[in-house]
């Protein structure tokens, strides 16, 4: 009767890690051996589609503002979603401090190797490679709390959704995950 359904728990058995390593492994030699020249034609004819660095950054950039708007009204959507009975939310809530708890002392252990490696690039490049860096590393950064907190508060909601049906447990579930990897892939 109890289900407990999460986004990430299907990747944590050693089957799971051993077949992801293999067919990654697989994709990445069927690549190199048949794709690549195919590959670098097609990102030639992309190159001179996009000749203007202009036009290619005007791209990226409305490409990730359209990631940014799905992943909110993906979050709206999980949230709006029932958190269980109380009980449920009062786990909930105790996973919630402890993923901040966490991810507060991971960042600030990554924001003293941050800056370090930032005085170094500017030092070594520009102060605009080094402006770069910083906004790249802190955008990652938000990114990465905003995708943990929004699949610990996911968590509770799949549960609660499978209780009902399997179907709406994977749909939040696959929300959850969608979030994190539009967010960490701009």
């Amino acid at each position: 009767d109890n289900i407990l359904l999460t986004p990430h728990n299907a990747a944590l058995t050693l089957e799971c890690r051993e077949r992801m390593s293999l067919e990654a492994s697989q994709n990445i030699v069927f690549f190199l051996k048949t794709k690549i020249s195919t590959f670098v034609s097609n990102l030639a004819f992309i190159m001179k589609i996009m000749s203007s660095i202009n036009e290619l950054l005007y791209l990226i950039i409305f490409t990730a503002l359209i990631a940014v708007l799905y992943s909110y009204k993906l979050s709206l959507e999980i949230l709006r979603s029932s958190p269980g009975n109380n009980k449920m939310q009062e786990i909930a809530e105790a996973i919630q401090i402890g993923a901040k708890a966490y991810l507060n002392r991971q960042y600030k252990t990554i924001a003293v190797v941050g800056i370090i490696v930032l005085a170094i690039v500017t030092y070594f490049f520009s102060y605009l490679v080094g402006i770069g860096y910083f906004i790249g590393a802190f955008l990652s950064g938000v990114a990465g709390y905003v995708g943990m907190l929004i699949s610990v508060k996911a968590n509770v909601r799949t549960a609660e959704a499978a209780r009902k049906s399997l179907q709406s447990g994977l749909t939040i579930a696959f929300k959850s995950g969608a979030i994190t990897g539009l967010l960490l892939s701009l």
